[in-house]
């Protein structure tokens, strides 16, 4: 487990050093929950499903349709 020392500014604010953020790929925007676990404090990224496009979607699922029926 990596150790990391980081401090809070005078607005409550921490900075997640860079090598973390890209090691995570996490980027500007992005949100995390935060739990208090005795005296530690956890953060984890709430990751979010990705869109698909309809029209992609459809194709998708119309040569799934010919590979499994034989259409």
């Amino acid at each position: 487990m990596e150790k990391n020392i980081t401090k809070i500014d005078n607005r409550g604010r921490i900075l997640i050093p860079k090598k973390i953020r890209e090691k995570l790929m996490l980027k500007k925007g992005d949100i995390l929950t935060l739990k208090v676990i005795g005296q530690d404090i956890v953060l984890s990224p709430v990751r979010r499903p990705k869109k698909v496009r309809a029209r992609k979607f459809e194709k998708v699922f119309f040569d799934a349709g010919e590979a499994t029926f034989g259409e």
